[in-house]
């Protein structure tokens, strides 16, 4: 029913997730709108079944975050939807609805380092991505040597219409 709205504030985030937590918060059930971000999370965390709109960016994984992300709806977030900024810790992206953003559905920054010691898997399984103003799922490497940064991204069964530029976009150079 997601009948509780938390608003973020201008240059804020609506929800923030620390980093360094023992224990994995669930989020479930809420509109979440407004902010610079929607969630803006630096430990592993579970969304599930929540309502996005309005936020700069609706989720921001930082370094030290990943969990589960499944069964929301984002709704005209002005960037990115889901941003993944130098993953470090396992991810399901799932069942998610993903509309109008104003840039990308899901971007993720490869960052060279720091990067995790062993493989890292980015589950993105039967999402719907519509009408992003720029890439349904966009990858962005950086410019120095190239190396294998550790992450591994399993895209399935997921259905990207409407981009305005690609539904899945290889950038390099940190463009």
């Amino acid at each position: 029913r997601n009948t509780i709205v938390i608003n973020g504030g201008a240059g804020t985030a609506a929800i923030t997730i620390p980093p360094n937590l023992t224990q994995m918060p669930s989020i479930r059930g809420f509109v979440i709108q407004g902010g610079n971000s929607g969630i803006h999370a630096s430990s592993a965390f579970v969304a599930e079944f929540n309502f996005f709109h309005s936020s700069v960016t609706a989720v921001n994984y930082q370094w030290g975050s990943g969990g589960s992300n499944r069964n929301n709806v984002y709704f005209k977030s002005s960037d990115d939807a889901i941003h993944l900024d130098n993953t470090d810790r396992p991810l399901l992206i799932e069942n998610n609805r993903i509309m109008y953003a104003g840039d990308n559905g899901i971007e993720a920054n490869l960052q060279d380092k720091p990067y995790p010691p062993g493989p890292v898997v980015v589950d993105i399984w039967n999402n719907m991505i519509i009408g992003s103003r720029e890439d349904g799922i966009q990858f962005i490497d950086f410019p120095g040597d190239p190396q294998d940064t550790n992450r591994r991204f399993v895209i399935v069964g997921n259905l990207i219409a409407n981009s305005v530029k690609a539904g899945i976009g290889l950038m390099p150079n940190g463009n």
